[in-house]
């Protein structure tokens, strides 16, 4: 209703949640029309905001995906690095960086990584939650890439090229699939 194209409904929504505030811990949010996809993911401003607070409602990262390649999100956020000078394909909420810094999350020396700042996970997690569906997206959409099962602690790339064009029987099968033939397989217990 408000935007024509998905990069005008990203910066629409991060206005928005900036100016109204974002009441949850996060989420991510895939925006496409004809021509372009957007991830788009979010974080809460904290229990102390108010919109007279003069921060920002929400933090959030966007980057556009490339036309030849794929995304899996599953639960967890999946923006890494974020390479602020590429405006055409990355945006951001204001004051992203400074908010991380002033918690202490970000010493501003090693690349900024949304993820690991807003959905940080212990480096010893066993759990395999997120990253299990990941992995399985991966290895039956580009199975070239012979992913190893990864525990939530690790992230995969963001963007992954399959190894053929994409159908929409290869998308509904992915989501029928219960990992069957693996030792995860859904269908046993």
């Amino acid at each position: 209703q408000r935007a024509s194209t998905a990069r005008e409904a990203v910066k629409v929504m991060g206005e928005l949640a900036e100016r109204w505030g974002y009441r949850d811990i996060g989420e991510g949010l895939i925006v496409g029309d004809g021509q372009e996809v957007w991830i788009f993911e979010i974080a809460g401003p904290g229990a102390d905001w108010t919109p007279e607070s003069g921060r920002s409602g929400a933090h959030w990262v966007a980057v556009r995906m490339p036309d030849d390649a794929y995304f899996v999100g599953a639960n967890r956020a999946r923006i890494g690095a974020v390479d602020f000078s590429d405006s055409s394909n990355v945006m951001t909420s204001s004051g992203l960086t400074d908010y991380a810094k002033e918690k202490g999350w970000w010493d501003g020396r090693e690349p900024f990584s949304f993820a690991k700042t807003f959905d940080p996970r212990p480096a010893d997690s066993p759990k395999a939650y997120s990253a299990r569906r990941e992995w399985r997206a991966m290895s039956i959409l580009s199975p070239s890439g012979n992913w190893p099962v990864q525990n939530d602690a690790v992230a995969y790339p963001i963007f992954v090229k399959p190894d053929a064009k994409l159908t929409v029987q290869d998308l509904m099968k992915l989501y029928g699939d219960h990992m069957e033939g693996t030792p995860y397989d859904l269908t046993k217990g």
